[in-house]
């Protein structure tokens, strides 16, 4: 699998993924850690990160996804169904009282 380009540069993955958010910084530096620590999940990460930005599941809805949906666990994350995570899912969660 070939690397999208965003990720030829970490500063430029950590503006477009985190959108100014502090705790979505946290879980790009986990994944980001992973793709370090463990080669063999390089290419899990990397295809993780494609979908998320494809989906605009971007800073605070990132954070979202990881503090309630994966219970704080980066292993969790990267195994949720991110097909069910739309535009009104954000809304009706929290974007609405935003």
């Amino acid at each position: 699998m070939e690397s999208h380009p965003i990720f030829r540069d970490n500063m430029l993955v950590f503006y477009q993924l985190s959108n100014g958010n502090p705790g979505a910084v946290t879980v790009i530096t986990q994944l980001l850690q992973i793709m370090d620590d463990d080669t063999d999940k390089k290419e899990e990460v990397i295809a993780f990160l494609n979908t998320v930005l494809e989906r605009n599941i971007v800073g605070a809805r990132l954070w979202y996804l990881y503090k309630n949906e994966a219970k704080s666990n980066i292993q969790n994350l990267l195994q949720l169904e991110l097909d069910r995570f739309d535009d009104m899912y954000f809304h009706n969660k929290f974007e609405k009282y935003m």
